[in-house]
């Protein structure tokens, strides 16, 4: 029955991966219909937040012919780069928003289905064992912690995972069979997960600099150097169309995306970057959206009775000459400049010198902050940032009622999912060290990936979410299920043809 199973075709085992994920995100979207039937496209899509920065520029072309952040406003947007946005142009060429949105989920879903296959080919590769192939394929394919994103619209992680998962993929196969498409194919899956997630973006300068390392002793040095400039060719390709578009329609030089200051108004002003910074180097939550979080204190409407039982941490009041009232004071400040510069315009002196002023404050109170308390705080802000991407549950975002609202039935879910995440957090960390005994230079590129992408987040950006560790679970759930095949031999053990 294994070898069997095994002598199936790619499009065997992509239907059977549809079908897998299809009948566990059937239940999200159903509750998804409960929850947020306003957001439902025909009410199998979910539209997310990011539509509105991602997507609708696109909308915003086809409606007004400018392709900008608000509708009907003057300028260019080029605050996201173009991964998701420029496939979903492409169907609205032919299809009206509803069909367009309906399609490209439809898109992300077969396309993640197809990675479910391709990842369990990648560990295949990596340890030639058919059980491996059908342990990592059922554990992704039932996994949540990606999957959830396959039915959203608006987000940019399906995409990105697939094609992450597709680069690896080549990339192994290169490493093992030195195929010059094979490095190819990896390059131009790579550039596509750049413009759909740019944080991403030092692993188009990491991975040719781990080949020369790694096959300069075994291969001539004109090969791995074609090698490296036939995997970066797509990039430079993509980006320089990108850069020259940019120039032409905003005259500015921008090689990803423009600063979120320059295109989101008073959405992102300097003034709320200014309190962001504060908030990060003091080891809180820069995400307004995240309820309880410090900077939902600082910038969402809230009624007296939140405002004053707030409790922000004892240590950020430590070495500094502010106080609680002062951040409060700091609060109303910015609360002035954002309902009135959303009645009137940004540009209105007053509400220049309102955001102006929340700058000076809130730099000074930073800078009083890293001061008094350093190198300690250090330790809080990026041990603070760490937990927050990595070890924050792995079923976040679940389309589920709060926990306490939760039938038996959904509280098992949840739990499920979580222990699962953290099942292959855990030992796929072990995984690594174990296959890197065994596959030394392969196992490399997957701890450095790793390291790379939580590296960036936690230690240049402000905000990070869980999601944007998603592309690293693929690698762990690969070290995971080596994990199981070296703990659990007489499982994995092979019968003979």
């Amino acid at each position: 029955m294994q070898n069997k199973l095994e002598d199936k075709g790619w499009l065997f085992w992509t239907l059977v991966a549809i079908v897998i994920k299809g009948i566990i995100l059937s239940y999200f979207i159903f509750q998804s219909n409960t929850l947020y039937s306003a957001k439902m496209v025909y009410g199998t899509s979910l539209v997310s937040n990011d539509y509105n920065y991602i997507l609708r520029p696109v909308d915003n072309y086809f409606a007004y012919g400018t392709y900008t952040l608000e509708p009907g406003a003057t300028g260019y947007f080029a605050g996201r780069m173009p991964g998701l946005s420029l496939p979903y142009m492409l169907l609205r060429f032919v299809f009206e928003k509803e069909n367009a949105l309906l399609l490209l989920a439809a898109l992300q879903f077969l396309l993640a289905a197809f990675s479910v296959y391709i990842l369990a080919r990648t560990a295949q590769l990596i340890i030639d064992n058919k059980m491996v192939f059908l342990s990592t394929f059922f554990l992704f394919a039932i996994s949540t912690f990606t999957g959830i994103f396959d039915f959203m619209v608006g987000l940019s992680e399906s995409f990105s995972v697939s094609t992450f998962i597709l680069f690896f993929y080549f990339l192994v196969k290169y490493l093992k069979y030195n195929s010059t498409r094979d490095i190819l194919l990896s390059g131009c899956f790579l550039a596509w997960a750049i413009f759909l997630r740019p944080f991403l973006g030092l692993l188009i300068a990491l991975v040719p600099l781990l080949l020369f390392v790694s096959q300069y002793k075994q291969l001539h040095f004109k090969k791995v150097f074609t090698s490296c400039f036939i995997f970066i060719a797509p990039f430079i390709f993509a980006d320089s169309c990108w850069i020259v578009n940019n120039y032409l329609k905003a005259k500015q030089f921008i090689p990803l995306e423009q600063s979120a200051s320059g295109v989101y108004g008073t959405i992102y002003s300097p003034g709320w970057l200014a309190i962001r910074k504060f908030i990060l180097n003091t080891g809180g939550e820069c995400a307004y959206y995240e309820t309880d979080s410090e900077a939902a204190w600082f910038r969402e409407e809230l009624d007296d009775a939140t405002i004053n039982n707030y409790a922000f941490p004892t240590r950020i009041y430590n070495n500094v000459s502010y106080n609680r009232d002062s951040l409060l004071a700091l609060r109303n400040i910015y609360r002035s400049y954002r309902k009135n510069a959303s009645e009137l315009s940004a540009e209105n002196p007053e509400m220049q010198q309102l955001d102006k002023q929340v700058v000076i404050i809130a730099n000074r109170y930073t800078q009083q902050f890293v001061n008094g308390n350093s190198p300690t705080y250090l330790f809080y802000k990026f041990g603070k940032a760490f937990k927050r991407l990595v070890f924050k549950s792995g079923s976040s975002y679940l389309t589920l009622p709060s926990f306490s609202s939760m039938n038996l039935f959904q509280k098992a879910i949840k739990i499920k999912y979580s222990l699962l995440y953290y099942l292959v957090l855990i030992v796929g960390s072990l995984g690594l060290i174990m296959l890197l005994k065994d596959h030394k230079k392969i196992t490399l590129f997957m701890i450095l990936f790793i390291a790379n992408l939580t590296a960036t987040i936690v230690l240049f950006s402000d905000i990070q979410e869980s999601r944007y560790f998603i592309t690293a679970y693929p690698l762990l759930l690969i070290a995971t299920v080596y994990s199981l095949y070296k703990l659990f031999p007489g499982f994995f053990k092979q019968k003979p043809n």
